[in-house]
């Protein structure tokens, strides 16, 4: 008996999930969605295996395959106990380990002896899966089990490809997990290539799952020990194959023979060479040697067409209806007939289509070897590309990324569907190959069309933008050496570390101020790096300093707009910034005019493209708000109404890309609501906004918590306005226990978050004075804190002064009253 990545349980009782369960199949199986339709959790069961190999399916492809588990496990006893000891840890209920390794390197396998053990003591299995198609299947050997029936037996999750999840999904995996078995252990197990996505997954949630160490896989065994077990894999594939003799192993002292598909793709290429008369490939003919069996099990005759659907299926399948698959064949000219063949050699499990030849690795050196051996191949790929969906795109760039890492003459393949359309679907896995092996021209092409929302794509974006500053070559001019700086600069601070990113966009901007000045495109370019300064410099809080960087930035905009208007949009977005800074520094007027004027500029630009309709809601929303401060509240209103039926729109394309701007354009118009005096509408809207924010932690703790603190103080003001003493408090606790958080993390960042928290409880507290015993001892102690903080933060940045006296008048007043009390 196995328990089968394919199958599911027969029951959802005392169902943990928080989305739907949806029945798929016969009434007794059922898939898990997980609140979002981008991943699934799939409850495993025992399921019987039969261990005969049809004749038609003895390929390599097959025989290779971790799934179909022809070669018997191989232990590796030091890491199955830490597997075991990680499972049984009784101090942490919820925990989250990530095996990483290379292609090939046995992690899957390694996965099925985990799940063995788990179902043998009892716990629920389960695989989760990302997109429709469900690459890795791990297979696990155990007895039948009731799964996750019983509601109480521990849960372990395995991850197969993490490295191809989405940061995003696969965090919001984690969360949903760690929150929907509050009484039971859960195990989540990542299998990677890499650990390039480990470290902002932990990040985000390590307050709510312990997070072991990482496991490096190793070898499969030691020098001393890979004949014997080359040998059990070639009795194995011997034994499938009908050849009774096990050929003798080669030299096995190279590094490469550590790792279990090549140890056994050289056990099975030996008892097929035996069986066939040939001489044993050498170790860099493996894959060649292997691949040219594989053809043979395709039809004679036919062979290049059928080479054509192997190559797109490995690209882009498995979909999950054979429908889609014809929708594709016919829009890749592959014909019905060939697309029937195809499923006979590679025929699915379950009712998904267009399987990829396996193992991974034995794709991807088909992929580079048809695109070496056949020119129509290079066309092939384009039409690929071409019908690919985002999510499919993301999966054949990864695929082709993996092959470009080991096949240096393919890269040029790769390199030729990189334009900005596919890059802004890329994963980080396409990021790494482009840092380690692409060109400067190429680098700086994917530099500049990466996108900005992608949370999982901050830190490689860092990095690509770090190789472009270190690799420049001599003669490059002091203006381009300088940009190079400041793109560094803001891909720094975007990923969370402007303390890191504020020195190279200083440094940029002044190598690019020392350039001489020539044609108008060379002065927006420096405009453009002071705008870039000037975010970079709030971000890291010398407010004061960012103010100037967006000021001199406009000037230099205004005074080539009017000539080039190609440039309408780069100042918008300067006038933007400087409205912002003006706002900061409590000038609400000059913020509107600035806020205005770019405006004007968005609308004449919004019927150009989807980008510029973003830019147009993110213009009205920063309007809006500065409307607000300055008293305009029913211009505010309109605007910030505008910006959120925009945001709504978008965010039913791309929900995760728009959270953010719809909880800030929410919290805008709860203020602006409370303003015209309907509070009961202003708490629904701040509701809104902090529920969002509550979302976005999920995906990114640190960089949204500082708005949620600010967004928790304004929910406190709402319900007190209403009545709800009790819950205002609750929220401004909570605020300023946030507060205190950040402030540990950046003191001189966070500060002001503390006084503003400390200060709005003061405030509600001293409306409300009778509401409990402790009111005012409570309001007196908040004010204290948040003067002596404005204090302190008011030595060196002049912006605070205008907090002290209203907040001495109120120490004042609570002082009076405590004194009556």
């Amino acid at each position: 008996m196995v328990v089968s990545f394919r199958d599911v349980t027969n029951s959802v009782s005392n169902s943990w999930i928080n989305g739907p369960s949806i029945q798929i199949g016969s009434a007794d199986t059922v898939t898990l969605a997980l609140d979002r339709p981008d991943h699934q959790v799939q409850w495993l069961r025992a399921a019987p295996r039969d261990g005969r190999v049809p004749v038609r399916q003895r390929s390599p492809s097959y025989l290779l395959d971790a799934r179909r588990e022809v070669v018997p496990f191989w232990p590796r006893t030091y890491v199955q106990d830490l597997l075991a000891e990680w499972c049984d840890d009784t101090e942490s209920p919820v925990s989250v380990l990530l095996v990483h390794g290379a292609g090939g390197q046995g992690k899957t396998r390694l996965a099925s002896a985990l799940a063995g053990r788990c179902h043998a003591l009892g716990w629920a299995v389960a695989r989760a899966v990302s997109r429709p198609d469900f690459p890795g299947d791990v297979l696990p050997d155990g007895p039948e089990n009731t799964g996750p029936a019983d509601g109480e037996s521990p849960v372990l999750v395995v991850v197969d490809y993490a490295e191809r999840w989405s940061v995003d999904v696969l965090v919001h995996l984690i969360v949903t997990l760690s929150t929907g078995f509050p009484d039971r252990t859960v195990r989540v197990l990542l299998l990677a290539r890499s650990t390039a996505s480990w470290l902002p997954v932990a990040d985000r949630v390590d307050r709510l799952a312990a997070l072991a160490e990482p496991i490096e896989l190793g070898d499969l065994a030691s020098p001393d020990e890979r004949a014997d077990a080359f040998s059990a894999a070639a009795a194995a594939f011997g034994a499938v194959l009908d050849v009774p003799t096990t050929p003798e192993p080669p030299d096995l002292s190279a590094p490469a023979y550590g790792s279990a598909l090549t140890l056994h793709m050289s056990a099975l290429a030996a008892v097929c060479a035996q069986r066939d008369h040939d001489r044993q490939p050498e170790l860099s003919d493996l894959s060649t040697y292997l691949l040219r069996h594989e053809g043979r099990f395709w039809p004679p005759g036919r062979r290049g067409k059928i080479a054509d659907a192997v190559f797109a299926a490995t690209l882009l399948g498995p979909v999950r209806h054979p429908e889609e698959a014809e929708a594709l064949a016919d829009r890749l000219g592959i014909a019905r007939d060939v697309l029937l063949t195809h499923e006979e050699l590679y025929p699915p499990d379950d009712d998904t289509a267009l399987h990829p030849l396996r193992p991974d690795r034995l794709g991807e050196d088909f992929l580079a070897e048809h695109l070496r051996r056949h020119r129509r191949a290079e066309g092939l790929l384009r039409r690929v590309m071409a019908v690919a969906e985002p999510a499919t795109l993301r999966r054949a760039l990864t695929i082709l990324a993996a092959a470009a890492d080991r096949h240096p003459d393919m890269r040029n393949a790769l390199w030729s569907t990189l334009t900005p359309e596919t890059v802004a679907e890329a994963g980080e896995p396409l990021v790494r190959t482009v840092i380690a092996h692409a060109p400067s021209h190429i680098a700086q092409a994917v530099s500049d069309a990466l996108p900005h929302r992608r949370v999982d794509l901050l830190q490689p974006a860092a990095d690509l933008a770090r190789r472009l500053v270190n690799e420049q070559p001599t003669g490059t001019s002091s203006l381009d050496r300088g940009w190079a700086k400041v793109v560094l600069g803001i891909r720094l601070t975007e990923a969370g570390r402007s303390h890191e990113g504020l020195p190279w966009a200083q440094r940029g901007c002044d190598e690019m101020a020392m350039s001489s000045p020539g044609d108008p495109e060379h002065l927006i370019q420096v405009a453009k790096a002071l705008n870039i300064l000037g975010i970079v410099e709030s971000a890291s809080g010398y407010d004061e300093e960012a103010l100037r960087s967006a000021a001199l930035a406009t000037q230099f905009f205004r005074g080539l707009v009017d000539r080039f208007p190609e440039f309408k949009g780069d100042c918008a977005d300067c006038l933007t910034t400087y409205a912002n800074r003006l706002a900061d520094a409590f000038r609400y007027a000059e913020a509107v005019a600035m806020a205005k004027e770019a405006l004007t500029l968005r609308r004449e630009l919004a019927s150009h493209s989807h980008a510029d309709h973003v830019k147009l809601a993110d213009t009205l929303s920063a309007l809006g708000l500065h409307l607000g401060r300055a008293q305009h509240t029913d211009e505010a209103l309109a605007c910030t109404e505008e910006a959120l039926t925009l945001y709504r729109r978008f965010a039913e394309q791309d929900p995760d890309g728009f959270l953010a701007p719809l909880s800030r354009t929410s919290h805008n118009l709860s203020l602006h609501l409370a303003a015209s005096g309907r509070h009961t509408e202003a708490l629904d809207a701040a509701i809104e906004a902090v529920t969002n924010t509550r979302q976005l932690l999920n995906l990114n703790h640190i960089a949204h918590l500082p708005t949620l603190r600010t967004q928790l103080s304004l929910l406190g003001w709402r319900r007190a306005d209403v009545g709800d003493l009790s819950g205002a408090l609750a929220d401004c606790t909570e605020a300023i226990r946030i507060a205190r958080e950040l402030k540990a993390i950046d003191e001189r960042a966070f500060s002001s978050h503390l006084a503003q928290a400390c200060m709005t409880l003061a405030y509600i507290q001293s409306q409300h004075p009778t509401h409990h015993s402790q009111a005012l001892p409570e309001a007196l102690a908040a004010v204290e804190e948040a003067l002596t903080t404005y204090r302190q933060l008011a030595t060196t940045h002049r912006m605070y002064t205008p907090f002290i006296p209203p907040l001495l008048e109120l120490q004042a007043t609570l002082e009076e009253a405590w004194k009556r009390q």
